[in-house]
């Protein structure tokens, strides 16, 4: 599976305090660092195996990678990023890591990017299915469940939960990931 990398770099505001959840092994959160040397990066994730080797190649003074329970935080962050972690969440999960993204994100500017995965084509989600079922059995990927949602229905889940959806994109069409990036803000 692959985050897209260069669709997230491109949306980000300059100088950002951008927040990675589910940061794995912080590569993203150095492709920040790197992609913008202003930029203050935290990543959380509950792996501490992926945490430890984060944490040796987090980019000194710019990037911070520990466990979720761990973590100091700023009042307010200009982007919070989800990447192909919503689906690895138990509905009761979700709903309070969506509630903490509202309370952090710095409102009306703030940026919510959610990135996972579509239902649809069919064999790219049973390709996914299979993938994360596979990651999961051999302890690769932690995660309580596997809870998919449609495009659709993550655009309803969203402004339920009091997101302004901006766009909805389809990345990487010949991919064999249905990916999708949502961009949100809180009003």
């Amino acid at each position: 599976m692959s985050v897209p990398f260069e669709e997230i770099l491109e949306r980000l505001p300059p100088a950002s305090k951008v927040l990675d959840i589910g940061c794995g092994h912080g590569i993203l959160c150095n492709a920040i660092a790197l992609h913008d040397p202003q930029a203050k990066i935290w990543g959380i994730d509950i792996d501490q195996r992926k945490i430890n080797i984060g944490q040796k190649s987090a980019l000194a003074n710019q990037v911070i990678i520990e466990h979720v329970d761990r973590i100091v935080l700023p009042d307010e962050l200009d982007v919070i990023i989800l990447s192909d972690v919503y689906h690895h969440l138990a509905p009761s999960e979700s709903q309070k890591i969506l509630g903490m993204i509202k309370q952090k994100l710095k409102k009306g500017s703030g940026i919510f990017f959610l990135k996972d995965m579509d239902t649809k084509p069919l064999w790219k989600f049973l390709y996914c299915y299979i993938f994360d079922v596979l990651t999961g059995f051999l302890h690769i990927t932690e995660g309580t469940s596997l809870n998919y949602k449609s495009a659709d229905e993550f655009k309803a889940l969203l402004k339920d939960a009091g997101f302004s959806i901006k766009s909805l994109e389809y990345l990487r069409p010949n991919d064999t990931v249905p990916h999708i990036l949502i961009q949100c803000i809180v009003e």
